[in-house]
């Protein structure tokens, strides 16, 4: 006997609206949860495994203009990024947060020389107002933090959307999300002006997003890939 079958009614995009953002809410608090719960000798082990990854990447031994990220408390560690882009002679920039606008690059040092660092408005290391403002469509690299990312290259962040609003401005940059592995999900519920990165890192894989911009290919065979 053929079950009877009823029409199935869509969600309104009110509904889907209220239904992604409660997921993305509960993912955040999960995300946020399981990162403090990863013990800081291990996270400093796989914060330097993705650092040696990043620094694998064709774009970063080509870059020349670099923006990275001041880490906090429970994020990939930035230090070894940071201690081999001044071994390189990189100018590194880092976001100052403007509320409700696009992030803005300042030189942390480079071409100006060390910049001083203050607190911003999170309590995050930016430079000051005096350091040099650097063009976001001269950088080679962004590098994206994230609580969360998917392999087509959505990403869940704090929600402020700063780098929604910040990414299409650099145009000529390669977007590189880093993540612990655990925090790369099968997927992020994502809204219409979601920008994806164009790679992921994490302590045990390099992905090329699908939904980034670069085109696809096998991913290097590095040992730290295999499970």
């Amino acid at each position: 006997m053929i079950p009877p079958s009823f029409p199935i009614t869509p969600y309104d995009p009110a509904t889907l609206d209220v239904l992604r953002r409660r997921a993305r809410d509960a993912l955040r608090t999960r995300l946020r949860g399981l990162r403090a719960a990863l013990p800081r000798d291990a996270a400093t082990t796989l914060s330097t495994s993705i650092a040696r990854s990043v620094i694998a990447l064709d774009v970063w031994q080509n870059a020349r203009s670099v923006a990275l990220y001041s880490s906090i408390p429970y994020e990939v560690c930035t230090r070894d990024l940071f201690s081999d882009a001044r071994a390189r002679g990189l100018r590194v920039s880092l976001p100052v947060v403007v509320r409700d606008s696009p992030l803005e690059f300042r030189e942390a040092f480079g071409q100006g020389g060390d910049q001083a660092l203050v607190p911003g408005i999170w309590g995050i290391l930016e430079p000051t107002e005096s350091s040099p403002v650097v063009d976001p469509r001269s950088l080679d690299l962004i590098l994206v933090p994230a609580l969360a990312v998917d392999p087509r290259g959505y990403r869940l962040g704090y929600g402020k959307g700063h780098y929604d609003r910040t990414l299409p401005l650099a145009e000529n940059a390669t977007r590189v999300a880093v993540v612990f592995d655990f925090q790369l999900i099968a997927e992020v519920p994502d809204y219409d002006h979601d920008v994806p990165v164009d790679q992921v890192v994490t302590d045990r894989r390099v992905l090329l997003a699908t939904a980034g911009r670069l085109p696809l290919r096998d991913p290097p065979n590095h040992d730290r890939e295999k499970p």
